[in-house]
Formats: structure tokens, C-alpha cells, sequence
């Protein structure tokens, strides 16, 4: 004898309409809701995550790709390269 279990009416955790459980463990009135409710999930954590680390993720980098551990073979490409890079960092050159 099979038994048929009634689940309660719910409302929805994201959206707040009501519905009926299909099972136990369902939170969610559609698959849309739970899937911008997952979109939401990950926004929230991405801007904790953001506001944790911020002064971290913020700082200004020195170094590009153009400037690698070895020079340049072109002199004066390398100078270009160089200079290109004390202007992007706002440095001065005081001689």
C-alpha cells in the first residue's frame, strides 16, 4: 500500500507567492526563483567578499607587461617602455 504524503502550502523564499511542496525539501515556487535566488546568493557574497578585501584588491599596481626581468635588446624602446610606465604611476624624474 502506497501512502501519499500532503505536503503544506509555502510561501516562495525568494518571490513570497505561495504554493504547494512537491517534497520536503523544496524552498522555491519555480526553477526561475531558484535560479535568481542562486544569482542573488552569489551577488551577496561577491560584495562581502569585495568589502572584505578592498584595500587589497585596490591598491595601485606597479609593473606591466612590457616591463619583464630582462631589458629590452632596443635601447630606446626600452627607455619608451619605461617612461611610459613612470607616467602611468605619476612618478617625476628629478636629475
Amino acid at each position: 500500500m502506497k501512502v501519499e504524503i500532503k505536503y503544506p502550502t509555502v510561501k516562495c523564499a525568494y518571490c513570497g507567492k505561495t504554493f504547494e511542496k512537491k517534497h520536503n525539501r523544496q524552498k522555491y515556487c519555480s526553477e526561475e526563483c531558484a535560479y535568481h535566488a542562486h544569482l542573488e546568493k552569489h551577488r551577496i557574497r561577491n560584495m562581502r567578499y569585495y568589502y572584505r578585501h578592498r584595500d587589497r584588491i585596490n591598491k595601485t599596481k606597479i609593473g606591466t607587461r612590457t616591463i619583464g626581468p630582462k631589458p629590452n635588446p632596443d635601447p630606446e624602446r626600452e627607455a619608451e617602455i619605461i617612461n611610459n610606465e613612470i607616467e602611468r604611476i605619476g612618478l617625476t624624474i628629478n636629475f
